[in-house]
């Protein structure tokens, strides 16, 4: 049986009286839940919805990000009548921190890929997701929208997270059919602030978070029932300590009135947001079909002017405790915080602006001007670290782990048949040329072989996890695998040393004869193919993928400098080959020692660079106002990443439950560090007494 439907605003918009919100649908879509669903798990809740009735489907281009659009399009291939789908474009996660670009070139391009992505030729709702910053101007984007409206992309245009006078400002421009926005029987500040205007303006509400994010359901008896890394957890304050103890007595009355109604909580929070007005949709979001039946069932529940009378007196306007997101509120978070961190943005300089900074110091040497440019970057990128860890604290930071570990076992994979594929086609050339140059090659691609086993079980292994044999997880076993192929590489780099000693002794060599070409020919080939394996490994996070990255730009050295050696050898001097694979071998022992040593250091456990402990620190200090004082802040190797302790000063008088909260929180917006793999703090009440661990 459909669902009723409802008119969105007053440009024709029509969909079902609930919708479902598709953000935790898709890994990496939402925070309360990064693992998400599969693909095919996520398709069949779409599809359960277009059974029940629901047309109203709301996703973006940030939830995977991207995934959650290409879901729900190949969802609703072959099932697109009468569905209406939504999805919001703006912020966006790059290097682990959201920016938002609301320039009308964006606009277009991420209304262009949206299209993609969900199989549409037309966008039913596209909506601006802010908040927008104040003195930024959205008249030349709106006009930019309006051209896309009339090419036939969008069908209607919404906003969200924005404020009354922006949607008045936007609104005169194009036509908007929709604000999103988070409204709930726990969640009605929108009443006062910008319901009003879009009542006057015919403008109409997807209601997000309509379940009070899920406190209304009755889901949660203890913070305990959250996951550790779930954002409620240290991002919201309303399931913070005594706020959620008072919030979860809000919710059993609620409960109270569902029950005595015939309903359940969820149905009887959604019939009253039902209640406010008829161009109101809910957007609750599940991953569940049950609740997802539940929900559907809301629309069934009708609510007497009584009903909403002893709603309203069970929960009036402002008795919820804390607010939405960490950040709105100076109970957990300073708010002088956001201005300081933001003024650095002032400092930052782009590229116009340091040229132009240049331009005017036109007696600096070229060095000097390398230099102050050098400067000015690093001092770019320090800012930037910063920056991060005031989206930690507003909870709209990830480190995107999910997705690096899928991009590491990629190039691992890759390295891997890259490097049997090699094997037999160096061992071939090493035959046909009898170079010592190129046996060295040949040698170095055996280890290769036998080395990408070992790093890609040694990273296998660091991933697993078995907080009982192994309760700080098994990380250092990554560096260890890399420090026994350096000592292999090493050893048979002095080997082939050996050999080149006695071939310059003897004068013999090589011998290529007619088979010039087919040498030369395949080791070019050899070495295109390393490098483009180097190009795409540089850079990873991971240290098993960057030591294949290393091996890849040593085999383009080595393969291309031992042709050289070969050609040389057989054409020139005999002398040059067995030189020239003795200064390879050199090479190799330079540059894997340096990787050794390197990640030997790390396993005994140095100190973090002064910038990561900055930004420990600036976590610590601005994490909430009762922390009086900062003793401590130290950081360590534990293999590739660190271990974080942070000594914090509370309240002597305060109680175990709030200082707990306080900690735990701040432990996990430690953790979010990229660079952090374990943090813990420690609660003292003064801060005179010696160091601990001295």
């Amino acid at each position: 049986m459909p669902l009723p439907a409802r008119k969105l605003g007053s440009q024709g918009c029509e969909a079902s009286a609930i919708g479902l919100g598709c953000m935790s649908l898709v890994p990496g879509g939402g925070f309360y839940d990064p693992e998400g669903l599969t693909e095919d798990e996520a398709v069949a809740v779409i599809h359960r919805a277009l059974d029940l009735g629901i047309t109203m489907f709301n996703t973006s281009d940030l939830y995977g990000p991207y995934t959650g659009e290409t879901v729900l399009g190949k969802a609703l291939a072959g099932r697109r009548g009468g569905v209406v789908v939504a999805t919001k474009w703006g912020p966006m996660f790059k290097d682990g921190q959201l920016q938002a670009d609301f320039s009308p070139a964006n606009a277009r391009r991420c209304c262009e890929g949206s299209l993609s992505r969900l199989q549409l030729d037309c966008i039913d709702v596209f909506i601006l997701r802010g908040p927008v910053p104040a003195g930024v101007s959205l008249e030349e984007t709106m006009h930019e929208l309006k051209v896309l409206v009339n090419e036939g992309k969008i069908k209607h245009l919404g906003l969200s997270e924005v404020s009354a006078a922006q949607v008045r400002a936007c609104h005169a421009i194009h036509p908007i059919s929709c604000v999103e926005l988070e409204w709930s029987l726990f969640s009605r500040d929108a009443e006062r602030d910008i319901v009003p205007t879009l009542r006057e303006l015919g403008i109409g509400v997807l209601a997000y978070s309509p379940l009070g994010r899920g406190l209304l359901a009755g889901r949660f008896a203890s913070t305990a029932d959250l996951g550790e890394k779930d954002f409620r957890r240290w991002g919201q304050p309303r399931f913070a300590g005594e706020a959620f103890e008072h919030n979860r007595q809000l919710a059993a009355k609620v409960a109270a009135i569902a029950e005595r109604k015939g309903c359940t909580p969820a149905q009887l929070a959604l019939a009253w947001l039902l209640a406010q007005r008829d161009d109101i949709i809910p957007i609750p979001g599940t991953k569940s079909a049950g609740r997802l039946e539940e929900n559907a069932g809301a629309a069934d529940v009708c609510l007497t002017p009584e009903d909403l009378a002893e709603l309203e007196a069970a929960v009036p306007e402002g008795a919820v405790q804390g607010d939405r997101y960490a950040g709105l509120q100076h109970t957990t978070y300073h708010a002088a915080y956001s201005d300081a961190i933001e003024r650095l943005r002032d400092f930052k300089r782009d590229h116009v602006q340091l040229q132009r900074l240049l331009a005017k110091t036109p007696t600096l040497s070229r060095k000097q001007r390398r230099s102050l440019q050098a400067y000015y970057l690093r001092q770019n990128e320090l800012i930037d670290a910063l920056l991060q860890t005031e989206q930690i604290h507003r909870g709209l930071f990830t480190n995107d782990a999910h997705r690096e570990e899928a991009q590491v076992r990629r190039a691992l994979a890759l390295s891997f048949a890259a490097n049997c594929l090699l094997l037999v086609v160096r061992t071939a050339l090493a035959l046909l040329s009898g170079s010592l140059s190129l046996v060295i090659a040949t040698l170095d691609a055996v280890l290769d072989v036998v080395s990408s086993i070992m790093l890609y079980w040694s990273a296998h292994q660091a991933r697993q996890r078995n907080k009982y044999q192994y309760p700080v997880g098994k990380e250092r076993m990554e560096p260890l695998g890399i420090i026994v192929f350096s000592v292999i590489m090493g050893t048979a780099a002095f080997q082939v040393i050996v050999e080149g000693v006695k071939a310059l002794l003897s004068g013999a060599a090589p011998d290529l004869g007619g088979k010039m070409g087919i040498v030369v020919g395949g080791t070019l080939g050899v070495v295109a193919m390393k490098l483009a394996l180097f190009l795409y490994c540089r850079g990873s996070p991971s240290p098993a993928v960057a030591a294949f990255a290393l091996d890849h730009l040593n085999d383009v050295l080595v393969n291309g400098v031992g042709l050289a050696g070969a050609v040389l050898g057989a054409r020139v001097a005999a002398f040059w080959d067995p030189a020239i694979a003795i200064a390879l071998s050199l090479w190799v022992v330079w540059t894997w020692g340096g990787q050794a040593r390197q990640h030997l250091v790390n396993l005994v456990g140095r100190s973090a660079p002064p910038d990561l402990l900055q930004r420990l620190t600036y976590l610590a200090f601005y994490h909430d106002e009762r922390v009086q004082k900062i003793d401590t802040v130290r950081a360590f190797t534990l293999g590739n990443s660190y271990i974080a302790e942070v000594d914090i000063v509370l309240d002597p008088l305060m109680t175990l439950r709030e200082a707990h909260d306080i900690g735990e929180s701040l432990q996990v917006k430690l953790e979010l560090l990229p660079e952090v793999s374990r943090a813990y703090v420690h609660i003292d009440y003064e801060y005179t007494h010696a160091p601990e661990h001295s």
